[in-house]
């Protein structure tokens, strides 16, 4: 087989590896084991932006939410969503449609000052 008519760079690297012998194949596939941690999976970015999409508050503290959300927007920089489409998933979470934010940023103040003035929901009896 030719290594030029491989169409992708993760191939190539595959057809390269198996045509290694003694000592540089032990070398690799044992640096391709020590290192795991440093290549993504393949579906990576999809996953990460699929779990942004679908991020919602539930029970959470409002300061939790707000980490998921700036982890989850800061694993996409290769690709990132558009900011309105990050305000929108995160707004809509929190059901804040009063206000207009234009970044995700700016959405969060406005939720830690919604927080900050609304009453406790609990009563004392």
């Amino acid at each position: 087989m030719d290594a030029a008519l491989i169409s992708t760079e993760r191939l190539r690297v595959a057809f390269a590896l198996s045509t290694l012998g003694g000592r540089a194949k032990t070398w690799a596939y044992t640096r391709e084991a020590a290192t795991p941690a440093a290549f993504l999976p393949a579906n990576y970015e999809y996953r990460q932006r699929s779990r942004f999409l679908a991020c919602k508050q539930e029970k959470r503290e409002l300061h939790e939410y707000i980490q998921e959300m700036r982890v989850l927007a800061a694993s996409l920089v290769g690709n990132p969503l558009p900011e309105h489409i990050k305000v929108t998933v995160f707004m809509d979470c929190l059901k804040l449609f009063r206000v207009h934010a234009n970044t995700m940023e700016e959405a969060i103040q406005i939720a830690l000052q919604e927080e900050y003035v609304q009453p406790p929901t609990s009563s004392y009896s």
